[in-house]
């Protein structure tokens, strides 16, 4: 009996010990987030700063768009006026059709004449809308 005594106060000693030597087994350890989370914080200020100069950037492209869009509308309407009125005065117009009937495609006639493929189109479809 005096043996079983010793043996349970030695193991009660070296749990004590145990607890005194390592107390964190007693009190459930928290984990530090703050790095973590100042990470997040800076990424997503990051990605905040990203957007907002890709919104700009969206913006001057669409003004852009916009810009060329009412140009070539008006090109558009000009060109209609002209073919309508059977006044050919434009240069461009009078060159354009003037390649075409000697049998230029619209990337040779775009390149003689400094022009884009697509006003050459343009001014052909147009020319060929008001001949119908």
């Amino acid at each position: 009996m005096e043996l079983f005594i010793v043996f349970l106060l030695g193991i009660m000693l070296g749990v004590v010990g145990l607890f005194i030597f390592r107390p964190s087994l007693l009190v459930k350890s928290t984990q530090d987030f703050s790095l973590l989370e100042d990470l997040a914080e800076e990424l997503m200020g990051q990605i905040e700063q990203k957007e907002a100069e890709l919104d700009a950037k969206y913006d001057e492209i669409m003004a852009a768009v916009n810009q060329s869009e009412q140009r070539l509308l008006k090109l558009s309407d000009d060109i209609v006026k002209a073919l309508k009125s059977g006044n050919l005065s434009s240069p461009k117009v009078k060159a354009v059709l003037e390649l075409k009937e000697q049998g230029c495609d619209e990337m040779t006639i775009a390149k003689r004449l400094g022009m884009g493929v697509g006003e050459v189109q343009l001014i052909l479809s147009l020319n060929d809308s008001i001949s119908t």
